[in-house]
């Protein structure tokens, strides 16, 4: 997290969402399920804190975001499990299988920036990171890091 100290961001009451420029190369990006559970997850936490969205000219801030993700996988495992075998005077013997796991994953980064509506400049940004194992989870996610994110907004001045 990064914001300018000397803005006082305590007359802040009403925001609107800005397309990122980042995010004007990729429509299909912006108009993704991940893109609407960011501002879901954004709006969620900035009206539980009391402020307003509205249209941009009502605005006292707009809020925008990009980010960036990459495909993983996780290897796991392998352990052996015996079938049979002794120990003693004899030989030993193990016969056994080996397992091994392969889990695929996303791992993300989002920033959210504040942008004054007034001055136009950037007031505060935000960055987290989440890993998104199952798909079927991804809003949990998204909405724990964007939480996290804007923990401390507005700064206090």
């Amino acid at each position: 997290m990064d914001f300018d100290r000397s803005i006082d961001s305590s007359a802040y009451r009403r925001y609107s969402w800005k397309v990122h420029p980042l995010l004007e190369q990729d429509p299909e990006l912006l108009q993704s399920v991940g893109a609407e559970l960011v501002r879901m997850s954004v709006n969620e936490q900035l009206m539980r804190r009391g402020f307003e969205p509205t249209e941009d000219e009502f605005a006292d801030f707009h809020v925008t975001f990009f980010g960036a993700r990459k495909r993983g996988q996780e290897v796991t495992g392998a352990m052996t499990v015996s079938s049979g075998g002794w120990y003693g005077t004899g030989t030993y013997y193990q016969s056994g299988w080996t397992k091994v796991m392969v889990s695929d994953y996303t791992e993300g980064t989002l920033v959210l920036d504040v942008v004054d509506a007034k001055t136009k400049q950037l007031v505060w940004r935000a960055y987290c990171k989440g890993v998104i194992r199952d798909p079927s989870k991804r809003d949990k996610v998204i909405s724990k890091a964007v939480e996290k994110a804007l923990k401390k907004f507005p700064p206090k001045p």
